[in-house]
């Protein structure tokens, strides 16, 4: 009876390791595998012999050259915003609208200040949102197109300073890639190539981990 009452007691700790174990997986895990509910992915729509992508929303279309639509950020009051994934530092965009409107874009995976600088003659409304993110809101006239050229500005503090950095594989640990991204931010570069192994495997959990760890770097990743 003895021996019976021990194994049960044995069983009753396995059974509350195991639950608190899973407990623990889901609750760790769960940022991971969350779903935004307020953005909506497009259809990729690139033209790849000007690196431009094309996107209507608000009566009133807009490309960007050096980069892609990648969707749609729903925002407080409803207010729809145009996502654009930037594949160089200084991305153009042509604005067209059959109506007159205020469009919202955010454009992700480039450096705020640096882009910010570079059309600070536009008088658009900018603002900082994340590290690699800016938003621009943009007034559209009926039947006028704006177009949004970024120009890199020379003065006599950063001639020949501009740099950028390649990284070689990421995978020695979350710490380390961390560690790398806090003093590539320090550099302060142009963009990032990155031209090692993202992830062990394809398992998207891995690559959701990576981007969750690349979108703190607060400049153009290649």
């Amino acid at each position: 009876m003895k021996i019976k009452k021990f194994i049960n007691l044995i069983l009753i700790i396995l059974c509350v390791c195991l639950i608190v174990g899973v407990g623990a997986f889901i609750y760790n895990a769960k940022d991971a595998y969350k779903i935004s509910s307020d953005f909506v992915s497009i259809p990729l729509k690139f033209n790849y012999d000007d690196s431009s992508s094309t996107y209507s929303i608000q009566n009133t279309q807009v490309t960007v050259y050096g980069g892609f639509v990648k969707g749609i950020k729903n925002g407080e009051n409803n207010v729809k915003s145009l996502v654009i994934r930037a594949l160089s530092p200084l991305p153009t965009l042509k604005i067209q609208g059959t109506k007159s409107a205020n469009v919202s874009i955010f454009i992700e995976n480039v450096n705020p200040d640096f882009y910010a600088k570079s059309i600070e003659g536009s008088k658009l409304h900018m603002a900082k949102v994340t590290v690699n993110t800016l938003q621009l809101n943009i007034p559209v006239s009926h039947g006028k197109t704006i177009k949004i050229e970024p120009v890199k500005k020379n003065t006599p503090n950063n001639v020949n300073k501009y740099q950028y950095i390649i990284l070689g594989d990421n995978r020695n640990g979350y710490d380390t890639f961390q560690k790398i991204i806090q003093q590539v931010n320090g550099e302060e570069p142009v963009f990032v190539i990155d031209n090692g192994d993202l992830v062990f495997s394809g398992k998207p959990n891995q690559y959701r981990l990576f981007d969750k760890m690349a979108s703190k770097i607060s400049t153009t990743l290649l």
